[in-house]
């Protein structure tokens, strides 16, 4: 449990270790424990990667051409992910596998959705090492529109990220 910043928004994190499937699932809890009302504009969890040259493998789909695969290999930008006017899978899949060159496994990403969502992956190289990039993943509720009022003692579940190792 942890306060947000300078607000008085309250996070509560949970995770679960699912030994049989070996995947990781994350619960996250904001509360408003103020006595005003706060607005929510971004509520995603984000996973920091070591510095590494990644593939990202997502998912595409609409009407008669549904989980369309794509790699995505690139050394410094940014790829964003979403769904499309509240349609879990127009557009995109709730779905990333972030794959290191030095390994045979892929670290698969799953958003269980509920309303609009988003994953966004921030490939950036640092000042230090110029060769090696790191990757930060986000994902959770679109942040495009997101503008949730929370009363004073409200609070709402976040986006259930799921994590495992998978064969690439």
């Amino acid at each position: 449990t942890l306060l947000v910043g300078n607000s008085e928004l309250k996070i509560t994190s949970r995770w679960q270790w699912d030994e049989e499937h070996t995947i990781w699932s994350r619960n996250d809890r904001i509360e408003n424990q103020g006595t005003g009302p706060q607005v929510l504009t971004r509520c995603l969890a984000r996973f920091s990667l070591a510095p590494q040259h990644y593939t990202h493998v997502t998912q595409s789909g609409s009407w008669s051409h549904e989980n369309q695969t794509h790699a995505n290999l690139f050394h410094s930008s940014r790829l964003s992910l979403a769904s499309q006017g509240g349609r879990t899978i127009q557009g995109a899949s709730p779905y990333l596998f972030t794959t290191a060159e030095s390994l045979n496994r892929s670290l698969a990403f799953h958003l269980v959705p509920c309303g609009d969502w988003a994953i966004h992956v921030d490939q950036t190289r640092t000042a230090s090492d110029e060769r090696t990039p790191y990757a930060v993943v986000e994902m959770g509720y679109s942040d495009q529109f997101l503008r949730l009022r929370l009363a004073p003692g409200e609070g709402i579940d976040a986006a259930q990220p799921v994590l495992s190792s998978v064969p690439f």
